[in-house]
């Protein structure tokens, strides 16, 4: 720093604090800056550092000429605070600390903190010297945090609800099973034109309704073993129209855009049906004065899309962004579940698929589904095993631990000329082998004892080609889960018809 011979020993102090300080503010990652508020609500900023270029887009002339400019930036939802955090400083003379949002002239979204010291206040005025520091990354990086802590949460919450859904479907499967079988059973001994024909007939569809519910609860406990395979998707709609046409009442109009090329998937064919259930279901809810859905079907690169539009009331974006989660529902509680779209997006998301919506409230919504094609021509349909010309296996070795459930088996498969022993656990069946030799293993997969899993295992040291049928309505743990999806055991789920437990049976005791 060059000075002049006159020049006195204060004046180059001035000089060289004024340049440190220069040289400090030019340097430092804030902006200093120096700030005024009067009394009357006017305010005005006497020194701003050259670094609020970085942080406000605007050169300190500008700020020190008009200060108004720094609070027609600031998020509306954040002024508030922000003006009463000032007055609250210069009220009680104490510092000054506040973080807020702007939004600068290029459109930036910025978080800055502020923080100051007030210098003195008169009759008209409070001064502060304050600093300012854009802490935006700071502000995502904790934003952040939190939502990871929340979804950890919540999958936390996710898993211990699931293991209590999978629970409790799996005491309800029990029980419809028996309900359906032992209605079926009825049936089969009332005449045609007994009165009570249709009253059990009543039970068995009642059954079979609240049978989808626990399916939805399973689906969403991810408790139930999927039995993948690769068939044609547009076949399986066609399939299911009638059924679907049901769902819907005479003021709702289903139309279907099933365009030719659709390719094959490899899924479980149930849970493709799931997807299309759930998504007609909402939307039939959601055009409750009637009108037009449509479900559209084709190939989009390599996936399938699957679409159902409805023409009714909407959502609006709140709603669309929590419509997946699990027992959110928009409708009232006697009527909605709140599992119906959060089993698509498990069911989905499990085969590598995503689904999405897009709906304005008053316009409709469309849910659009796309799922990997498989590439592979559709699997052979098994031969339909006649009762009358494809046998039973003469002897069947029964194990599950519901003592209703055993009952009813052994009625109808006794009423067909089987030789059944049943046991309530594996170490019990193993037993019932002394002197008797079965020709298939029905068991459930969840029992006391080491499980079906292992039972079959263990009777297989024995009989090393014991075909075997696993009757299951929930898997509680990820060993037998996985054993039984990659295995060649047919498995069969709870609750059934009697029909489906004895051509189950054929199929696995024939190998089809």
């Amino acid at each position: 720093m060059e000075t002049t011979p006159h020049e006195s020993h204060s004046a180059r102090a001035l000089r060289e604090s004024q340049l440190n300080f220069q040289h400090m503010a030019e340097n430092v990652p804030g902006a200093l800056f120096q700030y005024i508020q009067f009394h009357d609500g006017r305010n005005h900023v006497t020194y701003m550092s050259p670094r609020c270029l970085e942080l406000w887009e605007l050169p300190p002339e500008q700020i020190e000429q008009d200060s108004s400019v720094l609070w027609q930036m600031v998020h509306p939802d954040d002024l508030p605070a922000m003006a009463e955090s000032v007055v609250k400083s210069a009220q009680t003379m104490s510092p000054w600390y506040f973080e807020w949002r702007i939004t600068t002239p290029s459109g930036k979204q910025k978080w800055l903190q502020g923080s100051g010291r007030p210098l003195f206040r008169d009759e008209e005025s409070v001064k502060w010297n304050s600093f300012i520091l854009d802490v935006t990354e700071r502000r995502r990086a904790e934003e952040a945090a939190l939502q990871l802590r929340a979804q950890l949460q919540q999958a936390e919450q996710l898993e211990a609800l699931g293991r209590l859904a999978g629970g409790i479907a799996h005491d309800v499967n029990n029980v419809l099973t028996v309900v359906m079988g032992f209605a079926e059973s009825a049936l089969d001994t009332v005449p045609d034109d007994a009165p009570a024909r249709e009253d059990i007939a009543e039970v068995i569809s009642a059954a079979a309704r609240a049978a989808s519910l626990t399916g939805q609860l399973l689906a969403f406990a991810r408790r139930q073993p999927s039995e993948p395979m690769v068939f044609d998707p547009a076949e399986r709609l066609e399939d299911s129209s009638l059924m679907l046409h049901r769902l819907i009442d005479g003021r709702v109009v289903l139309e279907y855009d099933v365009a030719r090329d659709v390719p094959t998937l490899s899924m479980d064919p149930a849970q493709f049906d799931q997807i299309i259930t759930n998504l007609i279901l909402n939307a039939r809810d959601a055009t409750p004065d009637g009108g037009v859905l449509t479900v559209s079907l084709r190939r989009a690169d390599e996936w399938v899309e699957l679409a159902v539009t409805d023409r009714g009331v909407g959502m609006d974006a709140e709603t669309q962004a929590r419509i997946f989660d699990p027992f959110f529902s928009t409708k009232s509680h006697m009527r909605g579940t709140g599992l119906g779209l959060s089993t698509v997006h498990g069911i989905v998301n499990a085969v590598g698929g995503d689904v999405t919506v897009q709906s304005q409230p008053g316009a409709g919504s469309t849910f659009r589904v796309r799922l990997p094609s498989s590439g592979r021509p559709p699997a052979p349909t098994p031969e339909s095993v006649a009762k009358t010309s494809a046998p039973l296996p003469p002897r069947i070795l029964l194990c599950d631990d519901d003592a209703q459930l055993r009952r009813v088996l052994e009625r109808v498969l006794r009423r067909h000329g089987v030789d059944v022993r049943s046991a309530d656990e594996p170490s019990a069946a193993l037993l019932l082998l002394e002197g008797w030799t079965p020709d298939l293993l029905l068991t459930d997969v969840v029992m006391g004892g080491g499980g079906g899993v292992a039972l079959a295992s263990a009777l297989r040291e024995r009989l090393t080609n014991l075909p075997v049928l696993f009757i299951t309505g929930y898997v509680n743990d990820d060993l037998s889960r996985t054993e039984l999806e990659s295995g060649t055991d047919a498995v069969l789920r709870k609750p059934f018809r009697n029909s489906e437990l004895l051509d189950a049976i054929r199929r696995a005791w024939n190998g089809v």
